[in-house]
């Protein structure tokens, strides 16, 4: 089931990538397709989106948002935020809070939005482009955490007016431990010998990568990614060989393509893995792997 499964989706995508918008607009109108493809052409056209649509990646996974950061102002009071965020096509967005601990105040790049309802996360609707979304979080007495989408990748976090380099994030709920305590005084600590330095921004990469002997070959890329430092943003040079079509990203962090294949990663401190699927359409006879500055090592 597996093969005939693969053997579908490198048809597919070998068309799609004959017949995509992007390039057939530029392509001279005598572009020849394989006979074997020839009776998927219609099909293609069918069913491949516009370049700008949402995209089904696997099953019913389907990308549509692409949230940037998150700015976190919290007090007392309650907690400001401002979400930075791409769509691509109309569509709903999350944002940070609960049926507890409602957004107001929202507006999309200065105007007044309406906020949705769906389960016990609010929502706004917004169309194609980059938005700046901003509101506020008023509360009687300060939670211990707050939900904040999966997808927001890097969160901004001060408290009390004091920044909080490492959040302390699991999966879609974010701590507050500690906001609007009142401070008790407390006898004074020994000044240390020597202040903590901060860890500087750094990051280590080990690429991997297996032929499979199909057709078309296929290859698979792994790239183990160490970070240190503050959450940030991290982009990766094109990490596919020379000719092949890129099929499939697996990422634990949100990521997405930029120009020229590169790959754009909203990480945190600690270590995990990207997993790349790609197909070579020819039949190559020699292959070698891209040349990139550090830290991209020699793969």
């Amino acid at each position: 089931m597996g093969t005939y499964r693969l053997a579908w989706l490198v048809i597919a995508t070998f068309v799609v990538g004959l017949l995509s918008p992007s390039m057939s607009e530029a392509a001279p109108p005598n572009v020849e397709v394989p006979a074997e493809l020839a009776d998927w052409v219609k099909w293609v056209q069918e069913v491949e989106p516009k370049p700008r649509d949402c995209r089904k990646v696997e099953g019913d996974v389907t990308i549509c948002v692409w949230p940037s950061y998150l700015e976190l102002e919290v007090g007392a009071e309650g907690a400001s935020f401002s979400l930075d965020v791409s769509v691509f096509g109309p569509v709903e967005v999350e944002l940070p809070g609960d049926a507890q601990s409602w957004p107001q105040d929202v507006q999309v790049d200065g105007k007044t939005s309406a906020v949705l309802r769906e389960g016990e996360g609010p929502l706004i609707k917004l169309e194609e482009g980059r938005h700046t979304v901003t509101g506020f979080i008023p509360w009687r007495e300060a939670p211990d955490s707050l939900r904040v989408p999966e997808p927001i990748g890097l969160v901004n976090l001060t408290v009390g007016g004091a920044v909080v380099p490492f959040p302390s994030r699991t999966e879609a709920t974010l701590s507050l431990d500690g906001v609007g305590e009142e401070d008790e005084p407390e006898e004074p600590e020994a000044e240390p010998d020597e202040p903590a330095e901060p860890v500087p921004d750094s990051e280590t990469m080990e690429v991997s990568r297996r032929l499979t002997d199909w057709v078309p070959l296929r290859v698979t890329t792994r790239i183990d990614i160490h970070v240190a430092g503050e959450p940030r943003e991290l982009v990766l040079p094109n990490p596919t060989l020379e000719g092949a079509k890129l099929l499939q990203v697996s990422s634990p962090v949100p990521v997405a393509m930029g120009e020229g294949g590169t790959l754009v990663l909203q990480v945190r401190p600690g270590t995990f893995s990207v997993e790349l699927e790609s197909v070579v359409p020819h039949s190559p006879t020699s292959m070698r792997p891209p040349s990139h500055p550090e830290p991209w090592p020699d793969s």
